[in-house]
This record gives structure tokens, C-alpha cells and sequence, in this order.
């Protein structure tokens, strides 16, 4: 295949979807250079070090059942991760410590208020039709070193 995919996959979808959304948009830090939220397909494409701010990355990460029999639905894993930038002095030293812990706390709320649908219902996150869409455990949340902190879950959806 040499030309480009028109269509969606789940990491794509759920990407668009979380970008359609102002209070997902309020919490993530932006590009200085071009204003483009700091959420990412796969891995994280930006420096957040010494920003003071957010990004989310969405990746792909197995499967949570076994596939159906009787029709064509997936159950694909997918991933949350969220990195934060601890607040700084004037000479870039973290400071707050406890800060970015909440901080990465409201990003994460924001999101995971849009992806775990506990009630289910059809969805559409860009041409991916998502029936379901349920957290699969508590975040983990850990120092990365250098003041930054990340927080990663995982949600499981039910695609068809």
C-alpha cells in the first residue's frame, strides 16, 4: 500500500475526540511555537522539562478479552499516560513539590471523565465506532526525575 490511510485507528480516533474537547484543551499545555496541545499519538514528541506544564500521550496497548466469536467487535487496551512538569524558580529548580501531584491529578480527571463510559453507548471518535469505554485500574503515578512526574492507566474498549 503506497497511499495514505483515510481512516482512523483507535489511538488516531480517541486523539480527535480528546481535541474536540474544551476542558480536556484547558488542562494540557501548548506548543510556544505553533499553540498546538501537548497530546500525542504513541509517544510524547515534545520537551515538557522546564515547562511548568502538561501532555498526554494515548498508545495502544494489547487487548483486555478475547476476541468474539459471534461478530467482528475488537477489545483493544488502550493506554493513557500523562506527564507533568513540577513548578520551577527562577533558576529552573523544581519547587511545590506537591503540586504537581495534584496538578497531574485535574489533567487526569479531565480525561478520564471523556474515556471511562461505564454506561456504554455508541460513540464516535473520529471513524472509530466505540460501544464502550472502561477504566481498567487506578493510575499509577511515579517521579520520571528532573521534577517531571507521570501518571499511566489503561482503559478497556469495546470497538465494532
Amino acid at each position: 500500500m503506497t497511499a495514505p490511510v483515510n481512516t482512523d485507528d483507535l489511538v488516531a480516533g480517541c486523539v480527535k475526540y480528546l481535541l474536540g474537547l474544551p476542558d480536556v484543551l484547558a488542562v494540557l499545555g501548548k506548543s510556544p511555537t505553533n499553540a498546538v496541545p501537548y497530546l500525542y499519538q504513541h509517544q510524547l514528541y515534545a520537551t515538557i522539562q522546564n515547562t511548568q506544564s502538561n501532555a498526554a500521550v494515548i498508545i495502544r496497548s494489547g487487548g483486555w478479552a478475547a476476541p468474539n466469536v459471534h461478530n467482528s467487535m475488537r477489545f483493544p487496551r488502550l493506554g493513557l499516560e500523562i506527564t507533568s512538569d513540577q513548578m520551577r524558580d527562577d533558576g529552573n529548580n523544581p519547587i511545590l513539590p506537591g503540586e504537581v501531584l495534584r496538578r497531574i491529578d485535574v489533567v487526569y480527571r479531565a480525561l478520564d471523565a471523556h474515556l471511562h463510559r461505564p454506561q456504554s453507548g455508541e460513540q464516535y471518535w473520529g471513524t472509530v465506532r466505540v460501544i464502550a469505554c472502561t477504566r481498567l485500574a487506578e493510575p499509577s503515578v511515579y517521579a520520571l526525575g528532573g521534577g517531571l512526574w507521570r501518571l499511566a492507566t489503561s482503559y478497556g474498549v469495546s470497538e465494532g
